[in-house]
């Protein structure tokens, strides 16, 4: 089955403000902050040795020495080790492009750089989730359809198939229109996003009740479509099988039949 979508990806809107604080700027602010918290660190570290050794050190000297050190040192060893990893991005960066980014990133202000990481990362998912999945789906049908051996024998059981309305098949055939039941079952199934699992008992329901009603209503489509003459009468070579999809399409179109009896006829 194939889901349509009528946009593949939406460009997030760029931020309203451009701000004036750089990247180089939040550097130098990092700088500070890591040289404040470590000089705090260490006149809390002397205060608190020098209380000790004068014999005053009492229970409420652990919050005003001690834990407010542990915390300043924390920072500071927070800092170091975030400026480590970020020089170590840059070093696998300018190793593998041969580029220095820091000279180009550090004119950015903050909300451009944070946009630059949105449109990267939407970019990426609408790559992995539609771009990259349409490309495989159309190499697939590019090989079937561009085969002649399967001129007349092959189907797309396009999921959407139900929601399309086709005003002269369905005046020569009436019988074969789905019914408002199936459009919105096809119409639910259209619109449910590409995932790996499933998080609701009904999503497995609504996919599996569409593709029931999409193959039979594809395939006896196919038939009476491109093959007439060969399924009207018992005998011929379709026959058999357009009488058994005639049976189960009626029960799978009768808008007041239990979807369990549906599904049941259509397996």
């Amino acid at each position: 089955m194939s889901v349509q979508s009528p946009e593949m990806y939406n460009v997030p809107e760029n931020p309203t403000k451009r701000g004036w604080v750089t990247l180089n700027g939040v550097s130098w602010l990092a700088y500070g902050l890591f040289f404040l918290t470590l000089l705090s660190a260490a006149i809390l570290a002397w205060r608190g040795f020098e209380t000790a050794r004068e014999g005053n050190w009492e229970p409420r000297d652990y919050f005003l020495y001690l834990i407010p050190g542990v915390l300043t040192a924390s920072v500071a060893t927070a800092l170091v080790w975030v400026r480590a990893r970020l020089t170590d991005v840059i070093t696998l960066v300018k190793r593998q492009m041969d580029l220095d980014v820091w000279p180009s990133f550090q004119k950015l202000t903050v909300p451009e750089f944070a946009q630059m990481l949105v449109l990267r990362a939407t970019s990426l998912l609408a790559l992995t989730s539609k771009v990259f999945m349409k490309r495989v789906r159309g190499l697939v049908f590019g090989q079937v359809y561009g085969d002649s051996r399967f001129k007349d024998r092959r189907i797309s059981n396009l999921i959407t198939a139900l929601t399309v309305d086709r005003p002269n098949l369905f005046a020569k055939h009436p019988w074969l229109k789905p019914g408002a039941h199936l459009v919105a079952v096809g119409t639910q199934a259209c619109q449910m996003p590409t995932t790996l699992w499933f998080t609701d008992a009904g999503q497995l329901t609504a996919v599996e009740s569409a593709g029931a009603a999409t193959i039979c209503y594809v395939l006896l489509r196919h038939i009476v479509e491109h093959h007439a003459g060969q399924y009207e009468a018992p005998g011929q070579p379709l026959n058999a099988l357009y009488e058994r999809l005639r049976q189960e399409w009626a029960v799978l179109n009768q808008a007041g039949a239990p979807s369990q009896e549906r599904q049941a006829v259509a397996a």
